[in-house]
């Protein structure tokens, strides 16, 4: 039977696992002590299982000093754990290691919401400068049509008293088809603005994508395992497939789901060529293409017919 033994934090180390769930081997009570040497909290164990516990906030905390009572797990430890060169490491620096682990992920995460955040606003800033820059060519190609217009109208009223009132006439018709010339240009003009516009907002919607894509890759692995399965699935192989992958992505996946795929045919290969996050699937009737490139082509063009109104 395993005996008891009793931990001792202090302080910082209490305020660390705050309302975290940790794992502690060989110890049925955690214990925190203020600077005043007064327990702030004695916990036992978490629903019977071993070296688990659940530490609820403190309600003081003086992370100024260490606790001047003495560390007592040792005293405990010692008649329950053999003294062997290979023995477990403190409960403390386990905690430590937890903690360290719990910050250094939150920052993974702070930097990759920080990074979509900024493309986005770089993209919004692109997008709302061609937008502008396609306002101001349209109002001044009309400035300068209803100027020459004006123009046009202006002379043919001076030689209108000379000519009489059928040459002002004619001059009059010709100044409303080129009037009409002038507008029908400027909205040919303004549709070719806008047109080169929308396709430059596509390409720039979708390179945020990728990065979006490759960036929740990087964080979440676990994603990687559902786009093989999907990319497989779509190939439909009856006497097995390679599975290509980034050489990374392969390591990886072969040592979470070697044993699964062996026994599904499926042999997955380290393809340099291909990128992060990239699937390719080959079988003997053909392939599925999973690459991240490939798919945004599709949307891209889906876009662009859409938009073209095709």
């Amino acid at each position: 039977m395993r005996s008891s033994a009793r931990t001792v934090l202090t302080p910082a180390q209490f305020k660390l696992i705050t309302t975290r769930r940790v794992f502690i081997p060989d110890v049925d009570e955690v214990s925190a002590w203020s600077d005043d040497d007064t327990p702030l909290s004695d916990l036992s164990n978490d629903g019977g299982e071993p070296g688990c516990f659940r530490i609820p906030a403190p309600t003081v905390l003086s992370p100024e000093a260490p606790p001047s009572r003495p560390v007592e797990w040792k005293e405990h430890a010692s008649d329950a754990v053999p003294e062997e060169d290979d023995a477990p490491e403190h409960p403390c620096d386990v905690l430590n290691q937890v903690a360290d682990l719990a910050e250094m992920r939150a920052g993974t995460k702070a930097d990759c919401e920080r990074m979509r955040r900024e493309t986005v606003e770089a993209a919004s800033r692109e997008a709302a400068a061609i937008i502008e820059r396609a306002k101001g060519e349209a109002e001044t190609l009309l400035a300068r049509a209803r100027a020459d217009v004006e123009a046009l109208e202006a002379e043919a009223r001076e030689r209108g008293l000379a000519q009489g009132r059928e040459a002002a006439k004619e001059e009059a018709v010709a100044a409303a088809q080129t009037l009409t010339d002038l507008a029908a240009g400027i909205a040919r003009e303004k549709a070719r603005i806008l047109a080169e516009s929308e396709s430059d907002l596509i390409d720039l919607a979708l390179e945020i994508a990728k990065k979006i894509v490759v960036a929740e890759l990087a964080l979440n692995r676990e994603a990687m395992i559902g786009i093989a399965r999907s990319a497989i699935e779509a190939a439909s192989p009856q006497e097995g497939c390679r599975l290509h992958l980034h050489p990374d992505d392969a390591a990886w996946l072969q040592e979470r789901m070697g044993t699964v795929w062996q026994a599904g045919g499926v042999t997955p290969v380290a393809d340099g060529s291909l990128e992060k996050g990239d699937v390719l699937v080959m079988t003997s009737h053909g392939r599925v293409d999973g690459r991240i490139d490939t798919q945004l082509s599709v949307l891209r063009e889906a876009l662009r017919r859409v938009g073209g109104g095709t």
